[in-house]
């Protein structure tokens, strides 16, 4: 009788210890969404067809950050503003070519206006896009 409920509790302390194994934390790579999503992104530069770099120009750009939401949705949003009437730039976007581009529609008055751009890099702190004018975009 001992011997049995020695061996009935050590086989509920072992299922025990089975169940609560430590599960692996370790998350794996991040999808191209994650990445794109993650977080807000400041221009940096540009370097146009000519492979010359451009940097922003006017100092009320530099704040400038773009979101891209897991909804679709495209935001610029001009925290310091060039002129009284600037006002952030709303659209949406999606991937293109097996997450290779990206399409972007922007909202303007009265119109849109649509770009689409091949992704060069997406890490977690870089992104650049190289549109069809074959200008680059560096956006951190």
């Amino acid at each position: 009788m001992k011997k049995t409920v020695f061996t009935i509790t050590a086989m509920g302390i072992l299922a025990a210890l089975a169940c609560c194994k430590k599960k692996d934390t370790q998350p794996g790579p991040k999808s191209r969404t994650e990445l794109l999503t993650g977080h807000e992104w400041r221009s940096d530069y540009s370097v146009n067809a000519a492979g010359d770099t451009l940097k922003v120009t006017k100092p009320c750009q530099k704040d400038n950050t773009v979101l891209f939401g897991r909804d679709g949705s495209y935001l610029v949003k001009a925290n310091e503003k060039c002129e009284e009437w600037d006002s952030d730039i709303t659209g949406t976007w999606r991937f293109l070519d097996n997450e290779s581009a990206v399409e972007i529609i922007i909202n303007l008055p009265g119109k849109t206006q649509n770009d689409t751009a091949s992704i060069v890099s997406l890490t977690e702190d870089e992104l650049v896009l190289k549109n069809k004018n074959g200008k680059l975009r560096i956006i951190k």
